[in-house]
């Protein structure tokens, strides 16, 4: 009986045994299970959220490459409206630069028929001075050779004579006398043509010349340099080259080629010193 009872807990024993791992077995293949579903499940989410976060990346990048290409056209349009108007421009320009050569150059032409025109009157009047004077000096030779023959014939009258030869003495003295006044006049030279009286111009103020004294130096340029402060002869004697470039380019009138080709600055120091002659001679003793 004992027996029977020992086999019997030892039988329940080890059902329980048999029990306990069976559960604990049951239970580790539920919680594999159960750690594979959530393992799965977060995953899932994850691949979920990264599929999202992939999109808006990838639509993100979609709108910043769109943006790109608009202002990329914008800048292509932008670019091609700078550089019609840059060619605008230029071909403006040209076309300004183009009117200025031809009027550069109509002017040049014409003040080179100018200088034609004046080199021309000139060599003519040269030619016509050069012809008077020597018509001049055959006249005076002429009147010359009369006048020696006259004094001949007046040295001869002079030899001892009948009371009849005073008369033929007092004739031969009056043509002396005429053809030395003839000589006289032949040898003056011809009176320059005459010209328009011009008009007088009222004296400078105190401190200031007269610089339309100085030969090409007409009213505009005189009031423009005035309007610069060269008011005197002494201002324009000392100025130079440079100081002519200078002033010449704020003119705007040719004033530097002018200043130069006429000499002005010695015209000024002839001026002045034409006017402090007088005065130096006055106090000479």
């Amino acid at each position: 009986m004992t027996y029977l009872i020992g086999e019997i807990i030892l039988w329940l024993a080890l059902a329980a045994l048999v029990g306990l791992a069976a559960g604990w077995a049951a239970r580790g293949v539920f919680g594999v299970r159960d750690a594979a579903q959530k393992s799965e499940t977060d995953w899932s989410a994850r691949s979920a959220t990264a599929e999202a976060g992939f999109e808006a990346r990838t639509l993100a990048a979609e709108a910043a490459n769109a943006r790109l290409r608009a202002d990329l056209h914008a800048a292509q349009m932008r670019a091609a409206a700078l550089e019609a108007e840059g060619g605008a421009r230029v071909r403006e320009l040209e076309a300004t630069l183009r009117t200025r050569l031809h009027a550069a150059e109509a002017l040049a032409e014409e003040r080179g028929q100018a200088e034609a025109r004046l080199r021309a009157a000139l060599d003519t009047a040269s030619a016509q001075a050069m012809h008077r004077v020597a018509a001049a000096e055959a006249e005076a030779a002429r009147l010359g050779a009369a006048l020696e023959a006259a004094e001949a014939r007046a040295q001869a009258a002079a030899l001892p004579a009948t009371a009849g030869d005073d008369a033929r003495v007092a004739a031969l003295e009056t043509e002396i006398a005429a053809l030395t006044a003839r000589l006289a006049a032949r040898e003056t030279p011809a009176p320059a043509a005459p010209r328009m009286a011009k008009k007088a111009r009222p004296a400078p103020p105190p401190g200031e010349d007269d610089l339309q004294t100085i030969a090409g130096l007409g009213p505009a340029m005189e009031k423009a340099l005035k309007g610069q402060g060269i008011v005197t002869f002494a201002a324009l004697a000392a100025m130079g080259a440079d100081e002519a470039k200078a002033l010449g380019a704020t003119l705007r009138n040719g004033f530097a080629e002018r200043f130069v080709r006429d000499d002005w600055a010695g015209q000024a120091r002839a001026a002045l010193a034409a006017r402090e002659a007088p005065a130096a001679t006055d106090g000479a003793p």
